[in-house]
């Protein structure tokens, strides 16, 4: 069991219920301070026994490995000791499936490991300003209801200032369209990128790729590759991207995250999560272009 760390009064106690040591969790604790963990231990039984020494979480992230990892008495059990303490769930890809064939814990939100390495912070950020966030809601809410929430709420200011192009490499005008109408409060120029053929592309590179990846099965590299022979040779390899992938898994993502540019986020896209990705690379990138050479 870890000690708890000091915690200022103001932070949001986040406590962590698992085993964080699968590939998946590898970046889980750099989504938010460390200093907000009241407690981390690896059953559901450990943390009853805390919350009735008295140390009770804002948050209880629960680190779920395979289906069926926490059983429904111990949440229960845990829930009848610490009743506002809200719950999620952070799932493998070995647990996708649960909600249509298992039985979800009650009462629990649910996340995709991928999902929360990119909107984690921004879901946090949310539930601890106290309004605006799904989180808030009720623990009988419906995804629908969290999704309704999430969709009227901006976690970061939008800004043009470090994206002056955008360029998107879609497989059909609709995916185009929609994808457009997303990026831009984000940038002045978009351009569409269409089967290695450019439409409408201004003269300079763009400062950031998003390439949704059709049936096709182009990876990024093949991608950056054609863009370079058709288009923008001066195409940068460390350009920022944003990949759309139909079930990524945790092998194939690993080595686009580890570009450091490149964020994955899965199909279909949840639009906040990519307007706080968007968000977060344009500050990175206004960071780095007034940073002194």
């Amino acid at each position: 069991m870890k000690p708890p760390p000091s915690r200022p009064a103001q932070r949001l106690a986040v406590s962590i219920v698992g085993d964080d040591r699968r590939p998946e969790w590898s970046l889980f604790l750099s989504t938010f301070d460390p200093a907000d963990v009241l407690f981390h231990v690896p059953t559901l039984s450990d943390a009853e026994r805390l919350v009735i020494a008295g140390l009770f979480p804002d948050v209880l992230l629960l680190l779920e490995d395979h289906p069926r990892q926490f059983s429904e008495q111990d949440w229960l059990s845990f829930m009848a000791h610490s009743p506002l303490t809200r719950a999620v769930a952070i799932y493998t890809d070995w647990c996708e499936s649960e909600p249509r064939t298992g039985s979800p814990l009650p009462g629990v939100i649910r996340i995709s490991w991928l999902r929360w390495w990119n909107f984690g912070r921004a879901l946090l950020h949310a539930l601890r300003q106290g309004s605006g966030s799904p989180w808030n809601l009720p623990p009988t809410a419906s995804e629908e209801e969290r999704l309704l929430v999430s969709l009227k709420y901006t976690p970061l200011v939008k800004t043009d200032s470090a994206l002056k192009h955008i360029a998107i490499a879609a497989p059909t005008q609709d995916s185009f369209t929609w994808l457009r109408q997303a990026v831009l409060p984000f940038t002045s120029c978009v351009s569409w990128v269409h089967r290695a053929i450019g439409r409408n592309q201004p003269g300079t590179p763009p400062d950031l790729l998003i390439i949704d990846i059709g049936t096709d099965g182009c990876t990024i590299e093949d991608s950056l590759n054609v863009l370079r022979a058709n288009l923008w040779p001066d195409l940068s390899p460390a350009v920022p991207c944003v990949l759309l992938i139909n079930f990524p898994r945790w092998q194939q993502v690993w080595p686009l995250l580890a570009r450091g540019t490149t964020r994955v986020l899965s199909k279909p896209v949840f639009l906040p999560e990519l307007e706080w990705v968007l968000a977060e690379l344009a500050q990175t990138r206004d960071v780095t272009c007034r940073s002194p050479r």
